[in-house]
């Protein structure tokens, strides 16, 4: 008769998202109204739409720029945006094996004439309604002065995305 008994490291119960210290949670808390989720605390963008200050529509034109962002400066560092390898954090360029050279040529080009036309969007607005969005996108403090620029920018990018069919 066998026995089987457990192999390995008994399983226990993980958060899918990490907390932080008790510390972090509590700047985290007090930056957001009661009653929110905290992970909106990461950025200026999550915060403004926790106190009510952007809209959905928004917040999510917003997140669609930054991605966008990312996503670009990745490829004019030569280092393509894949935060959860190794090699990205050492700066390295991590290319994908699988992807031949058109295909990343292709979707170099793609993101590029995405980005640079977000940009000449919100550029045909004014330089204040691009910095605002440009600050708030990059984890950059905002302030009541640039909040109306900032919400300006981020309903045309909104109008923008829905044309183009980004955002339903």
């Amino acid at each position: 008769m066998f026995v089987t008994r457990p192999r390995g490291r008994p399983k226990t119960e993980k958060d899918l998202y990490d907390k932080g210290t008790p510390e972090i949670q509590s700047r985290r808390k007090a930056l957001l109204p009661p009653d929110t989720s905290d992970h909106l605390a990461g950025s200026p963008l999550g915060i403004c739409y926790a106190h009510h200050l952007i809209d959905d529509d928004m917040y999510r034109a917003g997140t669609q720029f930054c991605q966008l962002r990312y996503a670009y400066e990745g490829i004019l560092e030569g280092v393509r945006p894949a935060r959860s390898t190794p090699t990205a954090h050492w700066g390295k360029a991590t290319r994908s094996k699988h992807m031949g050279t058109s295909d990343e040529s292709k979707r170099e080009l793609r993101i590029r004439t995405q980005y640079e036309e977000a940009v000449r969007v919100l550029k045909s607005q004014g330089e204040a309604v691009y910095a605002a969005v440009l600050l708030t996108t990059s984890s950059e403090c905002i302030d009541e002065r640039t909040l109306p620029y900032l919400r300006q920018g981020l309903m045309v990018l909104h109008l923008y995305y829905r044309q183009r069919g980004v955002l339903t």
